[in-house]
C-alpha cells in the first residue's frame, strides 16, 4: 500500500504533511479525539518566516597569468585558475547544525585552464611579404586569424533524494558499497538512442553517464523506474534514501565532466580608396563541434536525483555557468562592415 511503501522508504513526514493539511482527513483526527496539534505546533499558521542574514559563502583561489604582448603580429595570452567557492543557504535544514548545509556553488570550478591568441598574417602593404603591390595586398594583405579555448572542470551538483526531512526540507541520500570518489570516477560519458515508441517521434539522443547496475539498484532502492524493492541487491554500490528514522542523509555532490571549448575567427581588412574600407569577419563558435554534457541542470536540483527516472542519464549539453542549454554544436557567424 501507499502507506506501507512510505514508511518503508523513512517518509512517515508525508503522511503526516497530508494528514495535517487535508481538510477531510484533518476532520477525522478531531474526530477520533486527537488533538489539533498532532502533527503541527500550531495548526492555525500557515506560514513563519524569520528574515535574517545568515547566508554566507567563501572564494579562495590560485591564479597564474601569462600575457605576450602585440608584436610582430602575434598576441598571447594564457592563465590557470585553481579555485574553490563553497557558500550555504540561508534556510537551514536544522537549526541544531548552521554549518550543515555547507558546500560548493554552481560556479565551483576547482580547474580551469584559458588561452587566446591574434595573429596577424605578415602580407600585404608595410609588412615582409608582397608589400610594395596594392592589388595584391586587397588580396592577400590584411588578413587577421584568433582563437580562444578554454578547459575546466565540471561545476558541482548535489545528488537530490527528492524527499523530505526537517522542515519539509532535503533529506539526503546514503552511498551504499562505494565512497564518493569512487562514486566520481564511474562517471563515464555513454552515447544511447532509446528507441521510439511513438509513430513518427524522432528519437532523442540520451547519454548515460553511471553504470546500468548502479542505476538499476538505485532505482530499486527507491522503488522508481520499475524497480521493486525486492530486486535490491545490497551487497553491490548503489545509492539510497536515508532509511533511519529521527536522521538526515549526507550531501552529496557529483561533479560534471571536464569541458573543452574552442572557438576561432577569421578576419579580412580591405582598403578600396583611402576612406573607403571593409572588414569580413567570419567567428566559429565551437569550431571543433565538441559537446560537453550537462549532467544536471543546477547545483541542487531535483530532476534527475537518484529518486526519478532519468537517474544516471542526460539528454542537455552545457554552455555556460548561468546554465543556459545549448545543442553542443558549432555555430557559424558571418559579418560584413563598411566604413567611409
Amino acid at each position: 500500500s501507499t502507506t506501507a511503501t512510505a514508511l518503508r522508504q523513512n517518509t512517515p513526514g508525508t503522511i503526516a504533511r497530508t494528514y495535517a493539511t487535508n481538510t477531510t482527513d484533518y476532520g477525522r483526527l478531531l474526530s477520533a479525539g486527537y488533538r489539533p496539534n498532532l502533527f503541527q505546533v500550531n495548526p492555525n499558521v500557515s506560514a513563519a518566516n524569520l528574515i535574517t542574514n545568515g547566508g554566507f559563502s567563501t572564494y579562495n583561489a590560485l591564479q597564474v597569468e601569462i600575457n605576450r604582448r602585440l608584436a610582430t603580429g602575434l598576441l598571447l595570452q594564457g592563465s590557470y585558475v585553481w579555485a574553490k567557492n563553497l557558500g550555504e543557504s540561508g534556510q537551514p535544514t536544522t537549526l541544531r547544525n548552521w554549518g550543515l548545509d555547507k558546500g560548493p556553488v554552481n560556479n565551483d570550478l576547482r580547474n580551469a585552464f584559458k588561452i587566446n591568441g591574434l595573429y596577424q598574417l605578415p602580407v600585404g602593404l608595410g609588412h615582409r611579404f608582397l608589400g610594395s603591390n596594392r592589388i595584391l595586398d586587397r588580396i592577400f594583405g590584411g588578413w587577421e586569424i584568433s582563437g580562444i579555448s578554454r578547459i575546466q572542470s565540471g561545476a558541482a551538483f548535489e545528488l537530490v533524494s527528492g524527499r523530505t526531512g526537517v522542515n519539509q526540507n532535503e533529506a539526503g541520500v546514503v552511498l551504499m558499497n562505494m565512497t564518493l570518489p569512487q562514486l566520481q570516477n564511474m562517471v563515464n560519458i555513454q552515447k544511447i538512442t532509446p528507441a521510439v515508441t511513438t509513430a513518427g517521434q524522432t528519437p532523442v539522443g540520451q547519454v548515460q553517464y553511471l553504470p546500468t547496475s548502479l542505476i538499476n539498484n538505485t532505482n530499486a532502492a527507491f522503488e522508481t523506474n520499475g524497480q521493486s524493492w525486492a530486486t535490491l541487491n545490497p551487497n553491490t554500490p548503489y545509492i539510497s534514501p536515508q532509511l533511519t528514522s529521527g536522521q538526515l542523509g549526507y550531501e552529496v555532490f557529483l561533479r560534471n565532466p571536464w569541458q573543452y571549448h574552442l572557438d576561432a575567427a577569421i578576419l579580412k581588412r580591405t582598403t578600396i580608396k583611402e576612406r573607403f574600407k571593409t572588414e569580413l569577419q567570419v567567428n566559429f563558435d565551437n569550431v571543433l563541434n565538441m559537446t560537453n554534457f550537462l549532467l544536471s541542470t543546477g547545483p541542487t536540483s531535483t530532476a534527475n536525483g537518484p529518486g526519478t527516472t532519468s537517474f544516471g542519464r542526460t539528454t542537455l549539453a552545457y554552455n555556460d555557468l548561468a546554465y543556459n542549454y545549448d545543442p553542443g554544436s558549432r555555430v557559424i557567424e558571418i559579418r560584413l562592415r563598411v566604413s567611409f
